[in-house]
């Protein structure tokens, strides 16, 4: 599957992504990184990934929402995580 432009946005804007990807950051070499072994960055691979389906023609409305809903989707599980440990915190004896 070609690369797209949300893709290419993805590379030029995700925070140390020249790190990440020091091999090469041409679009076609990220792709077959991303799905050969992938970057090391769960996350980047995971935008990649979910940015990959749409077209260059999509409406970038529809890719921010996108990720917005996996925004949610982490906020929910740190939310999670959060009361898990307040609740832990409660639990644990007085000193």
């Amino acid at each position: 599957m070609p690369v797209n432009r949300f893709q290419e946005a993805l590379i030029a804007n995700y925070r140390d992504a020249e790190l990440l990807l020091c091999v090469s950051t041409r679009p076609d070499d990220v792709d077959r990184m991303v799905r050969g072994e992938g970057t090391g960055d769960g996350l980047f691979d995971f935008l990649w990934k979910e940015i990959s389906d749409f077209s260059n023609e999509a409406d970038p409305e529809d890719v921010a929402e996108r990720v917005r809903q996996a925004r949610r989707d982490l906020d929910a599980v740190e939310a999670a995580f959060d009361e898990m440990e307040m609740a832990s915190s409660a639990e644990a004896p007085s000193p």
